[in-house]
């Protein structure tokens, strides 16, 4: 057999024998291919699979796949990608060629080129500052080449987006931010489009565009003053799309809030307005904005001119006889009225102490387009046309000012106001609730505060074993003992006593018998404990000789029912009792007498020392069930003094979300302005103390940005209406906008204020009730832990209900801890909230100050330097626990009539003589005369009965009955001894009673 040395072909060779090889031409002749495989850059890829119509080959090391022995026809031939080369590779393009062997012994030759697959790396970056980075975006790469497709991803890390695996060519790349940095950034308005090279490792840095955020200050334009209370509206050229700012703030800034977009750069019409009154813009229309632009832009206004609002009334009521006539002329010249005006009558709705409305009669007139400046209000005809014109039989009066004249400021763009009340009122009785709000006897727990009943040996809350404490030596004793077992009882003397040493016969200091006999001196004891007498050589404080020990007391607790609503209700049902046994004593009811009924300070507290103040509206509403029987229409009430409290645990009302105003590097001050819904004046909160606070008392400040850390407060000073300034215990660095938030302490802010309300029907114009807050807590306001000392800030702790916790006074008062303290001018109240503690109803004005208020002279303050146009006090209100009537602190004029009902001492009442200043801390004084001693009627224990009220506590409000809720004196109120006038305590203890005093006249009104 022969064998062909190309194909292997065999066959019979004639010759064989002779022929070592065949050398004949192969009958079967075959064709082959050869594939190559490279990359963009020629390099030869191996073992990649390569497919020619169903033959497999895999490609070399240099980058070939052979087909050999191939037929004559035309074969499909490509490298075949799995799914991991195509995340390498791109397909060659063409993926597959035909390719045609036509003859034996030929050899065809194809290259396929792959294309590496490219990585993108998009970075979300701020214009102009690539430190700034942005997480949370979904930014979207799009391929614009071919089969277009869409890839999102969102950034993450260092504002990084990663696409791997992405085929050659172009691209275009957009953006879309998170919700929160919106607001402050927008992308570009046309995609990033760029080119990606094969096999690049490309990265991308996309750069939006910060939103401006203007700061507007509206001033006026002649003054330059700052302008608050108006609203600014910018409204952008290119689409019309309005934004709107808050109103200004007493800097005349507003600024763009924490959740308001900002401005995309460009032209903003502004505008400005006001709730009652039309500004004119005078400075540029138009507002440019730049990308980030967060410069103050001033804006200049020209104000409108001020106006008067002239009210005049009758206090009951009813209708004037005769429309008032009155004249406005400028203080710098009375003698030119600027307008004689002439009032309409009106009747309007107003809205009463628990959304009571109704409708009201009185006069009035606006005179509006005055020069802003001093100005002075004359009723004309006053005697003839007012006065005299009422019912003929009565004499009436007017107020703020017997002469129906007062000065008034009046201010650009606003309107002033000014209420005349005619009245018959020319005598005021007052009617003292005799009551001693008081303590029962505990056990309070040394380890968890909890109160505990006299009889408990553990306490209830934590098990702990519960003591008595020796007032004297200090120790502590098992909560069953009855006396200290170190600690004797000691007594002072009683008597001296003489007696002979020889004739042993007691004497009254000389013996009959003759000398020798000798007299000594004996001195006599008796122990206020047992009642046993005893002798002693000691002419002083002796121990007992029996052998008796100081005794241990309990622990003090506040009087009170379990149910905060219940203890509350109960107690207007014991006022009521006292009213109603008032009313049946004022045998008079004269119309030209006010009536004024008041109880102490401390009335309303409960058995937590305070009620939680959501409840603390039940009083005037369950109170104005009785008195708006319009027998009590010549009545004014004051109901002591109710106490709340508002825990300051950490919540949305204590913290204050704020912004940092500027970049600082390792400073202990730094500078913080609003951060949104959160104004910077949050820091007038913080107290000057706030360093030496215990840690549960202290205000902190937290960083989030360049610095992220918590620290205490160190001390706060404003900087500008927009800025403060915080000094903290160690250095930070921040930069500007980082997140601050101000975080206020773990205590209870404590609302005390005394109650008033005005008695008969609400159909009268004016103030009818308000509130006036005591800025000063007392050491002996609160049952507290008396080791601690009370002058010191850190240590102002009071126990309420089971909880120890520092007391933080009423935000705005001039207090330690205080905080926001409000100017003496906030004194005046014209709508009897706000706390104030001057108001003037029915033409009468009133001063009230609550106990320690009145004896550190919280009033007199304001009176030290009056405004023009000030009432001056004609009624002085005193509700006290522990506080007198302290002359040098009385600032009313000559007549004004001054009034005190204390817990502990009862009432009391005097007339200013003088109305210049007294050093006299007590009286009796020269500045006052006292008050004859009242009738006292004891009032009778009231009966069980049914109350309704609204719940506050659900949502909405419901209506809820106490069925027979009974008042019982023993489980509200201590007994005590009556007194008044400070004469000392006389009779036999008892629950309550009313000091009914003689009618006084009342001083004429006047003003400064």
């Amino acid at each position: 057999m022969m064998k062909c040395a190309i194909c292997g072909y065999e066959q019979e060779c004639p010759e064989a024998e002779q022929h070592l090889s065949v050398k004949k031409k192969c009958e079967v002749e075959k064709g082959e291919i050869w594939a190559q495989v490279v990359d963009d850059e020629w390099k030869n890829l191996k073992d990649i699979p390569v497919d020619a119509s169903g033959r497999k080959a895999t490609t070399t090391e240099i980058g070939f796949a052979k087909f050999p022995t191939l037929d004559v026809a035309t074969y499909t031939v490509g490298p075949v990608l799995d799914e991991n080369l195509l995340k390498k590779y791109d397909p060659p393009d063409p993926k597959t060629r035909d390719i045609g062997v036509m003859f034996g012994n030929e050899i065809k030759y194809s290259c396929f080129v792959l294309f590496r697959k490219a990585k993108v790396t998009a970075q979300i970056v701020k214009k102009g500052d690539a430190k700034k980075l942005f997480n949370d975006a979904e930014v979207t790469l799009e391929y614009k080449e071919g089969a277009k497709d869409k890839l999102q991803k969102k950034t993450a890390g260092e504002g990084k987006a990663a696409f791997e695996e992405r085929s050659s060519g172009q691209y275009e790349l957009t953006a879309v931010l998170s919700e929160e940095d919106k607001k402050r950034y927008v992308p570009p308005e046309a995609p990033l489009a760029f080119a990606l090279a094969p096999g690049e490792d490309k990265a991308v840095v996309y750069e939006v565009i910060p939103l401006a955020t203007p700061r507007i200050k509206v001033i006026e334009q002649g003054t330059k003053r700052e302008i608050e209370g108006l609203t600014v509206k910018l409204t952008a050229k290119k689409d019309n799309k309005e934004h709107t700012l808050d109103k200004t703030r007493p800097s005349g800034i507003t600024e763009f809030t924490k959740d308001q977009p900002g401005l995309v750069p460009g032209d903003y019409a502004i505008a400005i307005s006001a709730d009652d009154y039309k500004p004119v813009l005078k400075s540029t229309d138009t507002l440019t904005l730049a990308e980030g632009d967060d410069k103050t832009f001033v804006v200049e206004v020209a104000l409108p001119k001020g106006a008067i609002r002239v009210l005049v009334n009758r206090h009951d009521g009813k209708s004037l006889k005769e429309r008032v006539k009155f004249k406005v002329a400028k203080t710098s010249n009375l003698g030119n009225p600027v307008s004689t005006p002439t009032t309409a009558e009106r009747e309007v709705e107003v809205e009463r102490e628990g959304n009571r409305k109704v409708k009201v009669k009185e006069d009035w007139k606006e005179v509006g387009d005055l020069d802003p400046g001093d100005y002075q209000i004359d009723i004309v005809d006053l005697d003839d046309k007012v006065l005299k014109n009422q019912e003929a039989s009565e004499e009436w009066r007017i107020g703020p000012n017997s002469k129906g004249q007062v000065k008034i400021k009046v201010e650009a763009g606003k309107t002033a106001e000014v209420r005349f009340t005619v009245s018959r009122y020319k005598k005021v009785r007052f009617i003292g609730y005799n009551v001693m709000p008081g303590y029962a006897e505990g056990l309070r727990c040394l380890k968890c505060s909890a109160q505990n009943p006299k009889t408990s040996t553990a306490c209830g809350t934590c098990g702990n074993t519960l003591y008595k404490q020796c007032p004297q030596c200090k120790g502590y004793f098992a909560a069953a003992s009855t006396d200290c077992a170190t600690c004797a009882v000691v007594s002072g003397v009683t008597a001296t006593l003489y007696w002979c040493t020889t004739c042993g016969n007691w004497a009254t200091g000389v013996c009959n018998g003759p000398p020798p006999h000798a007299v000594n001196v004996v001195y006599q004891h008796t122990c206020w404990k047992s009642g046993h007498t005893y002798n002693d050589a000691i002419n002083g404080l002796s121990p007992c000789y029996y052998g008796c020990k100081l005794p241990l007391h309990f622990d003090q607790q506040y009087l009170g029912l379990p149910s905060n609503q219940e203890d509350l209700l109960a107690r207007c049902l014991l006022m009521k009792a006292a009213i109603k046994k008032a009313y049946a004593e004022e045998k008079d009811d004269k119309p030209e007498e006010l009536k004024i009924f008041m109880a102490p300070e401390f009335y309303f507290r409960g058995a937590d020392g305070a009620y939680p103040v959501d409840d603390l509206h039940l009083i005037m509403d369950v109170m104005r069930e009785e008195t708006k029987d319009a027998k009590y229409k010549d009545w004014l009430f004051v109901y002591g003094t109710a106490i709340g409290q508002v825990p300051q645990a950490p919540s949305e009302s204590t913290q204050h979300a704020l912004k940092v105003a500027e970049a600082a590097t390792n400073a202990t001050v730094i500078k913080v302005t609003h951060g949104g819904k959160d104004k910077a004046g949050a820091c007038e909160k913080i107290p000057a103390e706030n360093a030496q606070l215990p840690l549960v008392a202290q205000w902190r400040v937290e960083l989030s940005g360049k610095t992220s850390c918590e620290k205490v407060v160190q001390a706060v000073a404003k900087v500008d209406a927009d800025v403060y300034q915080i000094t903290l215990p160690a250095a930070v660095s921040v930069d500007k906008d980082d997140p601050c938030v101000i975080h206020g302490p773990l205590a209870a802010e404590i609302l005390n204020y005394a109650l008033i309300q005005r008695g008969g029907p609400d159909a009268a114009a004016g103030l009818r009730e308000g509130l006036v807050y005591k800025e000063k807590i007392s050491h002996i306001d609160f049952l507290r832990n008396k080791a601690n000392a009370w002058p010191t800030p850190g240590q102002r702790n009071v126990y309420l209900g089971d909880k120890d916790v520092i007391a933080l006074p009423t935000e705005g008062a001039d207090e330690t801890l205080g905080r926001k303290k409000n100017p003496v001018s906030g004194e005046v109240t014209s709508t009897g909230l706000g706390g104030g503690s001057i108001f003037t109803m029915d033409g009468i004005t009133f001063g009230l100050e609550v106990c320690l208020d009145h004896l550190e002279g919280r009033m007199s303050k304001y009176f030290t330097a009056p405004p023009a146009g000030a009432a001056k006090v004609q009624v002085h209100l005193i509700p006290s626990w522990g506080a007198w009537i302290k002359p040098r602190s009385l600032c009313g004029m000559k007549g004004t009539l001054v009034f005190n009902v204390d817990g502990p001492e009862g009432s009391d009442a005097c007339t200013i003589d003088d109305a210049s200043p007294s050093t006299d801390d007590k009286l009796p004084s020269a500045k006052a005369t006292r008050l004859p001693t009242p009738a006292s009627h004891l009032v009778s224990q009231p009966s069980k009965e049914a109350v309704t009220f609204k719940d506050s506590s659900q949502r909405p409000p419901q209506d809820k009955t106490v069925n027979d809720l009974d008042p019982k004196y023993d489980l509200l109120i201590p007994k005590h001894k009556h007194q008044v006038n400070r004469a000392g305590a006389t009779g036999t203890p008892d629950y309550a009673w009313v000091d009914l005093y003689a009618a006084k006249d009342l001083p004429e009104a006047e003003t400064y």
